[in-house]
Parts: C-alpha cells; sequence; structure tokens
C-alpha cells in the first residue's frame, strides 16, 4: 500500500518536467488503440481527454486497473505490477482519440528502492499510422505453409495450435477483403471517358496519348493537386484546371489528371482533351462500377469446364467430385505451385516441363463445384490439352476447355476439350491415321490397313504359291506319276521310273 500511496501521489500532484528527449511516447492509431514506447517502466498514467477515451479499456494483458471517465484516463496496478519498458507495446484499446484530443499527461515510472516516490517521466503525445494490409503466407512452428499443407494441415482447420487459415492466408484465399475493383463506364463511344473515383481523383481512359487536357470545376479542385507524370505542368485556379507538357510528352491512355479534389463528376465540364499535335478528341463523362468479376464458362455440357484466370491460375467448374487430374501443357508453368483446393483435398501433386498431375493417396477428393487445381502458372487456356479428369471409383469426367469473361473464345469445334488452335486434329482420326479422312489411304481393297490382294491366286492377304506342278495352292500331286513331281513315270517292260 506504501507503494500505491507514491504511485498515486506522483498521478495527481507531480509535474512532469519535459526534456528534448522525451522517456515515454503515447501513440494514438487510428483503430482506436493506443501503444507506449519508453525506456524505464511504468507504475501508473493519466491524461486528460474530450471525451474521446471514455470507453478505454486495458489492453497490456497485466492486472493494471483502467479508470475511464468523460474527461479523465487514470491507470495503475493495485498489486504494483509495473509495464515493462518497451517499443510500441498495447497500452489501451477502444479510444477514438487523436494526439491533438488528448492533454495533461502524467507518467509514474518504477517504483523506488529506498521507498520514495516513483519518478515523474517526461512524455509526448502522437498519431500513428497504421500499417499497410498484406496478404502473405507465414507458416509456423518452424514450418512455411507448403509444408503444413503437405504434411496434413488444411485450410479451414487447426493444424495443432495452427490456425491454418490464419497463418496461411494467401494459400487458403482467406485475404481481408479489400472491397470490390470498380472501373470507369461511359455509355457512349467518346475517345476519351472521364469520372471521379471515391477518393476525389479526377481519372480518364483514352483511345489514344493523351497529351494535354482543360476542364471547369466550381472550386472543387482548387486544393487538388494536378499530374505531373511524365514532365506534364498542371495548373489549378478556382474555376479551371489544365495541363501539358512543355516538352510534349503524353500521360498514356489512363491515368489521373487531378487527385485529392472534394468534386463529384457533376462539378466538372467544358473538357478540352488534346492528343498528338494538338489533336482534339471528343470526350464524355462516366461513372465507377464494380469490376465484373470474370465467369468461366464452357460451350458444352461436359462434366468439367476448364479454365486459366487472369492470374494463370488452372480452375475446373466440375459437376461431380474430381479425385484427380491430369493434363499436357506446352512448358507454361513458370512458377506454378499446388492450387489450393488440390492441397485442401491432401492431393500429391506433380508439376513437370510438360504436365500437371494430381491425386490423393487417401482417396481424398474435391468436392463438385469451382475449384483451383493449380496457381500461378503461365498458361492460357490455349496451352492445355490431354485432359484427364477422374471421378469416383476411377470413373472419367468428361471434360472441355472454358473462357473466362472477355476472353477471345476458344474454338473447340469437334468437342474433343483441346482448342483448335493446338488441336492435332480438329475432327477424327480415321483408320488409316489421317485426321478427318475416309479410310482409302490405307485400303488396297481389302480393308483399311488390312493386307492386299497377294499370292498367286491374287487374293487379299494371301500367301499361295504355285506348287511344282505349277497349280497354285497345289500340293503337288498333280504332276507325280509315283516317281516325283514332274518326272517320267513307270515305263518300258520293266515299269520302272523313265525306263525306255
Amino acid at each position: 500500500m506504501v507503494n500505491l500511496r507514491k504511485v498515486l501521489f506522483t498521478l495527481t500532484v507531480c509535474l512532469c518536467s519535459f526534456a528534448l528527449s522525451q522517456d515515454v511516447t503515447l501513440t494514438f492509431y487510428p483503430d482506436g488503440n493506443v501503444s507506449y514506447t519508453s525506456d524505464q517502466s511504468i507504475s501508473g498514467y493519466q491524461f486528460d481527454h474530450d471525451g474521446c477515451a471514455a470507453s478505454a479499456e486495458d489492453a497490456t494483458g497485466t492486472d493494471f486497473s483502467v479508470n475511464a471517465s468523460a474527461g479523465v484516463v487514470l491507470a495503475f496496478s493495485f498489486s504494483g505490477t509495473e509495464l515493462s519498458a518497451g517499443d510500441d507495446l498495447p497500452l489501451l484499446s477502444g479510444v477514438t482519440c487523436s494526439a491533438a484530443d488528448v492533454g495533461g499527461i502524467v507518467i509514474s515510472g518504477p517504483i523506488q528502492d529506498d521507498g520514495s516516490a516513483a519518478p515523474s517521466l517526461s512524455s509526448i503525445a502522437v498519431d500513428g499510422e497504421l500499417p499497410e494490409v498484406t496478404c502473405e503466407d507465414v507458416g509456423g512452428n518452424g514450418m512455411t505453409c507448403d509444408q503444413i499443407l503437405s504434411f496434413g494441415g488444411s485450410c479451414g482447420a487447426m493444424f495443432g495450435n495452427l490456425d491454418v487459415d490464419e497463418v496461411c492466408p494467401a494459400a487458403c484465399g482467406t485475404c481481408p477483403d479489400e472491397g470490390p475493383e470498380m472501373d470507369l463506364v461511359c455509355a457512349g463511344d467518346a475517345d476519351v471517358c472521364i469520372g471521379v473515383d471515391s477518393n476525389g481523383d479526377v481519372n480518364f481512359t483514352s483511345l489514344d496519348d493523351l497529351y494535354g487536357f482543360q476542364f471547369s470545376h466550381n472550386d472543387c479542385a482548387t486544393d487538388g493537386i494536378g499530374t505531373d507524370e511524365n514532365g506534364f505542368s498542371t495548373t489549378i485556379s478556382g474555376t479551371t484546371a489544365i495541363g501539358f507538357s512543355f516538352s510534349g510528352t503524353n500521360i498514356g491512355t489512363s491515368g489521373t489528371l487531378v487527385s485529392a479534389t472534394d468534386c463529384s463528376i457533376d462539378d466538372l465540364s467544358n473538357f478540352v482533351i488534346s492528343g498528338l499535335d494538338g489533336l482534339g478528341y471528343s470526350s464524355e463523362t462516366g461513372v465507377y462500377e464494380e469490376t465484373a468479376v470474370p465467369v468461366l464458362t464452357c460451350a458444352g455440357d461436359s462434366d468439367v469446364c476448364i479454365g486459366v484466370n487472369g492470374d494463370g491460375d488452372v480452375v475446373l467448374s466440375s459437376s461431380g467430385d474430381v479425385y484427380g487430374f491430369q493434363m499436357d501443357h506446352t512448358g507454361c508453368e513458370g512458377i506454378a505451385i499446388s492450387g489450393v483446393d488440390s492441397d485442401s483435398a491432401g492431393f500429391s501433386t506433380s508439376i513437370t516441363s510438360g504436365l500437371f498431375f494430381g491425386f490423393s493417396f487417401s482417396g481424398n477428393f474435391i468436392p463438385a463445384g469451382e475449384m483451383t487445381i493449380i496457381s500461378g502458372t503461365d498458361c492460357t487456356i490455349g496451352d492445355l490439352s490431354g485432359f484427364t479428369i477422374s471421378g469416383v471409383g476411377g470413373s472419367e469426367l468428361s471434360s472441355e476447355a472454358g473462357t473466362y469473361g472477355d476472353e477471345s473464345a476458344c474454338d473447340d469445334a469437334d468437342a474433343d476439350g483441346v482448342c483448335d488452335d493446338v488441336d492435332d486434329c480438329v475432327g477424327q482420326f480415321d483408320d488409316c491415321g489421317v485426321c478427318d479422312g475416309d479410310n482409302s489411304s490405307c485400303d488396297e481393297g481389302c480393308g483399311p490397313n488390312q493386307p492386299g490382294p497377294s499370292g498367286c491366286d491374287n487374293a487379299c492377304g494371301s500367301a499361295l504359291v504355285n506348287d511344282e506342278c505349277y497349280v497354285c495352292g497345289g500340293d503337288s500331286s498333280s504332276c507325280d506319276d509315283g516317281c516325283g513331281p514332274n518326272q517320267p513315270g513307270p515305263s518300258g517292260c520293266d515299269n520302272a521310273c523313265g525306263s525306255t
């Protein structure tokens, strides 16, 4: 209790003496968290606020007691626990303050061994920035995500003490949703489409390179930032924005003209857009619409539709469970890895310079639906062929190549699952091995690939020869009078062969 009194004495009576270098920095983050950086342990703290910390809660994981009122936050430990020194350590949560909203900060340092009051530490409040949200596989327990998924871990489940979705978000497709992508869309067919996005940026898309622009506004772009891309000089007044390059360069076919305005597209007018040599471009205003998600489609009614999306992932849309797959490719594997759904099913996947192959030794399957079996290839659908997709019990599921969205259609006139531009035969090989042949090229009158007329009888596949009696297929008996084929028979008074 002696120590507690000394902490309270410091918090309520002592005034902080600020030096050039502060002992403690309180950082207020926009997500409601407050952290501290201190070169000494802290036995208590207090600060005033404008109501933004009335719901503050302790985030230190200690037994610190946080008392938050409408104007003051006071915190300390009844047991004498001290917050350890360190950098950017958690202090509070549930706070909506910025650094400008707080004041009167009092920080008590460590309790002294001689029983004297805890020293008062100098302090400062600052605003913090949240780190950019990234989605990376980190693994855990000394294992990479590839190892976790190879040794029995699966997305949507625990692997020991690891939540696989959390430590392998990229592999499991569980990255935070950053919101839908938006496309600038114009209804007409003007050369240039101009729009204002949710950040107040005035953007454009153009059929050809843009060399200059001018537009009027209702004072909403005055504080905006004009583009300086590729040497452009942009001037913004209270009514007009104009941009061009003194050296005659251009800013391409899409980009931002003025950023960080307070405008909507309806606040802009009188557009003048220039191309090469001052050529005037027609223009129109557009709106931002959610980017359409490409959908894998196939022309036929096969069990499995196979496609390659914009990320180079090989995707199947299957009406049945998939127990295995195999397909040839043209050496486009790039840095391909096993797809998330192959990993989730525990498939053993082989990626070679000409083949994608996968199945489960334990008989697992990928449930029917859309599934990613290989990721990160350099392939297009035209690079894939020889599809074999296995269903339950080793049955083969019919398959065909498909397309995504506006992707150029893959013609497959013979519906054999191979794009016509890489198909060895658009149609069927005849018995002679001729594409769309009529079997005549290997038919000598006895049937395709059958032996033609031969032998002494000129019959199909005949091996007959003339005997010594010149009889086709004979046994040489027709010219044998008992003395051998074509030999004089018995004669003379002794009736001997050839006797005279």
